[in-house]
């Protein structure tokens, strides 16, 4: 009786501390595999650049604007949030009924994890996965603001003759791919 009416008075109370930490678990989760999906998006590029060194001038031209189309039609799908048509969200939905096994099976491995860690010691878990959520969304952050500022100046670049283009949209590529804060 005496824990109940703690954990009415305390949010910090234990129930609360393990709460705050699945979800942080799963917010970091979630964000990690955001980054990844964009880290990737950013390796295409630089091995598509590298590539693209073999082809000619004018062949070039041409694989550097699909290349900086593609990037940001990518950033663009994921932002609006779109898995696709009716097709696509029932592929989805399959997956996501594959999966509920496994997240079942991750929730008990957490659980087992962290079952004997005092309120304090699972408290700073917390203050650690808080800034490593902080962290990983900062660096998706820098991700999607490089891919826009490079939109950006794709659709500038269009006023220029296609010399002038060719070096600047090599440019913007190399500044996305070459970012060391990603």
């Amino acid at each position: 009786m005496m824990f109940f009416v703690g954990l009415l008075f305390f949010p910090g109370s234990s129930t609360g501390v393990r709460k705050e930490n699945e979800q942080l678990c799963n917010d970091l989760d979630a964000a990690q595999q955001e980054y990844k999906k964009f880290r990737i998006l950013i390796e295409q590029l630089h091995l598509e650049y590298v590539e693209s060194k073999e082809y000619e001038l004018f062949r070039r031209y041409g694989k550097l604007k699909g290349m900086i189309k593609r990037t940001v039609n990518h950033l663009r799908l994921a932002e609006s949030g779109d898995a696709g048509t009716s097709v696509g969200a029932g592929l989805m939905q399959i997956c996501r009924e594959f999966t509920r096994p496994k997240e079942i099976v991750a929730v008990k491995k957490m659980e087992e994890k962290y079952k004997d860690l005092s309120d304090e010691d699972l408290a700073q878990k917390n203050t650690q996965l808080q800034e490593e959520l902080n962290n990983i969304k900062r660096r998706t952050s820098i991700i999607k603001d490089s891919i826009q500022e490079m939109d950006d100046r794709y659709e500038t670049s269009k006023r220029y003759v296609a010399f002038q283009r060719y070096r600047l949209m090599k440019s913007m590529i190399k500044e996305v791919v070459n970012n060391k804060y990603m």
